[in-house]
């Protein structure tokens, strides 16, 4: 089976420089194209087999470069489409699958909010009225604030 090397990485001159990459593996990384098989990038190059190869296995190691089955790359990139649409697709369906809870509790849970006033029960509007009545007959009690100098508090 022949194989094809694809460039992962674009070559700088840091990453020539990280990884320590020589004149020979800067050719061999100008004849990958994605398309050409590693005995064609071999056989195109001016180098030696040996060191055509070398340089390969170099850029390899280095990360700068992945070698896939001929054909096979366009199938990674059909792949990666594939999943990526799905993964959108499954994130749509979870905020539509959220909107329509939400819609369905809105209308199924009928809530309070959408008749209008609040009804709080007899129970509680009692209880809010006595207390109401009780300020207003502690309002009516207090005196009037003491003067300077006299103390009203205890006669």
């Amino acid at each position: 089976m022949d194989y094809c090397p694809v460039a992962i990485l674009p070559l700088t001159q840091e990453s020539a420089a990280r990884h320590d990459l020589n004149s020979i593996d800067v050719d061999i990384y100008n004849l990958i194209d994605g398309e050409k098989t590693v005995q064609d990038v071999i056989n195109q190059s001016l180098e030696l087999p040996f060191d055509a190869i070398a340089s390969i296995v170099k850029l390899i190691e280095s990360g700068i470069v992945e070698v896939f089955p001929v054909g096979s790359v366009e199938k990674r990139v059909q792949t990666i489409a594939r999943e990526e649409t799905f993964r959108k697709v499954k994130i749509a369906a979870l905020y539509i699958s959220l909107l329509i809870c939400i819609i369905l509790l809105i209308l199924i849970g009928k809530p309070r909010i959408l008749e209008g006033p609040l009804d709080i029960g007899p129970v509680v509007s009692s209880q809010i009225n006595e207390q109401k009545s009780i300020a207003e007959r502690i309002a009516k009690q207090v005196k009037a604030p003491s003067r300077t100098g006299k103390d009203n508090y205890g006669h």
